[in-house]
């Protein structure tokens, strides 16, 4: 018998929380009651919590039976995960074809969902899922934990501290938001952690998806791109920087950090339908004047910039004229922020969780004279106001831990520190969760390779990491549009 496949959603949340469980569990979005009825040593009190708490979750689970066969949709979103009792009620109720009768003869049954129903639970807290797990596993009872969360029945869990990234799986592999019903877990207490559901509901319900221009509409003049970095000589990969451009690109402007422009070899990789335009200055610890020399650099209608070790993933940069060339006033943003995959062993996994992914890179954005950078580490780009959105499956891939030592990124660690004058100390975790490259948003085709944990297959090889890059996407497959949703409001990082 075949397995079910395994959804990228459990793929996701099962790397965290593996990776979590080696450690105390931290509050979030818990109920101020314990996870699991037999955890708190009062047996008196926990029964009666426990029959509250039952109570209180069969009546939400009424009101969602009701609500969503009133709404005419099949999906069901709740947002919160709580203590999981209200996930586990729902997930039970979907396993029941019928209404069910209610207690007593007296009650009316019990709402059933409609047929074909599917439940997607969405924490902010992999903490209060720990949690869950740990008293389950404690209290001996027979069966798994979560023993609801099946590859073949109807109910999802995901979970992670980033409402990005809660955000960007959704869009790629769950339910649209106009097709679904989003319901708030009541068991949430007030305090940060509903008002981040509350604001992860508010921009689901307002994403928008850009459908593109319409054919009949006139096309407007091609853009053009100013591809712009700030390069060290000494960076290491710089001919696969170079190299990456492609030839429909207007120019590429660097700024070398370096008294002189450096004759380095890498630029001969670089595309000679390219322009290429470069100065040097000295750092002298200041990555925003570093930018903003780039910026004064640039000419073309958009800029779009990297770092000497980052290369958009496959795919993109053949996406990237479309994104162009659709004119604001049919829908289209100023401002485009792109995932970023930190890349890990051999190059074919990226760090996730906790704000590790997607790590949103606004990078992507029409040229202005109003944009500068500010604050001398972690720089970002004031005057950015106007329509945004994220191109969802158009991931920048960073490449420092795969191509430097151990000493060489504690060395930029190191110039990062003393670039915020001390009042930050950066310093080197080697322990973080990862996944895949396939398990994440991507353009083009979902690549093939090995096996991985969770049943998933591998990227092929990028070939020789420290070698040349093809020149843009000559040997890619063809392209096709990017998935580019559009903000209610330009997004802070996390």
């Amino acid at each position: 018998m075949t397995r079910p496949a395994q959804h990228p959603f459990k793929t996701y949340t099962l790397e965290l929380l593996h990776f979590g469980l080696r450690d105390a569990a931290t509050p979030g979005e818990r109920p101020p009651e314990a996870a699991d009825g037999d955890a708190t040593g009062d047996a008196t009190g926990d029964a009666v919590g426990k029959a509250t708490g039952d109570a209180a979750a069969d009546r939400f689970v009424a009101r969602a039976a009701t609500a969503l066969a009133a709404s005419g949709k099949r999906d069901l979103v709740l947002l919160g995960y709580g203590s999981g009792r209200i996930a586990e009620r729902l997930a039970e109720r979907l396993a029941r074809p019928v209404a069910n009768a209610g207690p007593s003869a007296a009650q009316p049954p019990a709402p059933a969902f409609p047929g074909g129903t599917r439940l997607t639970v969405v924490g902010l807290d992999p903490g209060a899922v720990q949690a869950t797990i740990q008293a389950h596993l404690r209290s001996g009872r027979p069966g798994p934990p979560l023993a609801w969360w099946t590859d073949d029945g109807p109910c999802r869990l995901l979970a992670d501290t980033s409402p990005w990234a809660v955000l960007l799986l959704l869009a790629a592999f769950g339910p649209a938001p106009e097709h679904a019903l989003m319901m708030r877990n009541p068991e949430v207490p007030a305090g940060p952690a509903r008002d981040a559901l509350t604001a992860l509901q508010r921009t689901l319900l307002a994403l928008r998806r850009d459908p593109g221009p319409s054919p009949d509409a006139p096309a407007p003049p091609a853009p053009t791109l100013s591809v712009a970095a700030i390069l060290h000589p000494d960076e290491p990969g710089l001919e696969r920087f170079f190299a990456q451009v492609p030839p429909w690109v207007h120019e590429l402007c660097v700024v070398w950090d370096a008294e002189s422009v450096p004759e380095h070899p890498a630029a001969a990789r670089l595309d000679p339908a390219v322009a290429l335009r470069q100065v040097a200055h000295p750092l002298e610890l200041h990555f925003a004047a570093q930018r903003n020399r780039m910026l004064d650099l640039c000419t073309g209608d958009w800029v779009f910039y990297l770092d000497g070790d980052e290369e958009p993933a496959p795919g993109v940069w053949a996406g990237l004229p479309a994104v162009l060339e659709r004119d604001r006033a049919r829908g289209g943003a100023d401002f485009w922020f792109l995932p970023r995959r930190t890349l890990t062993g051999a190059g074919d996994r990226a760090l996730v969780g906790y704000g590790l992914w997607p790590d949103l890179q606004l990078r992507l954005f029409r040229r202005s004279e109003r944009l500068r950078f500010r604050r001398p580490v972690h720089e970002v780009l004031t005057g950015a106001n106007g329509p945004a959105g994220i191109l969802a499956d158009a991931p920048i891939d960073h490449y420092s831990r795969v191509r430097k030592s151990r000493e060489e990124l504690e060395r930029k660690l190191d110039l990062f520190s003393r670039a915020a004058g001390g009042a930050v100390a950066h310093r080197l975790n080697p322990a973080h969760p990862s996944l895949p490259l396939s398990a994440l948003p991507l353009a083009g085709p979902p690549p093939a390779g090995p096996a991985s944990r969770g049943d998933l297959t591998g990227p092929a090889s990028r070939g020789d990491l420290t070698g040349p890059a093809s020149r843009g996407d000559e040997a890619a497959p063809p392209p096709r549009a990017l998935v580019r949703l559009l903000l209610p409001e330009i997004p802070s990082k996390g």
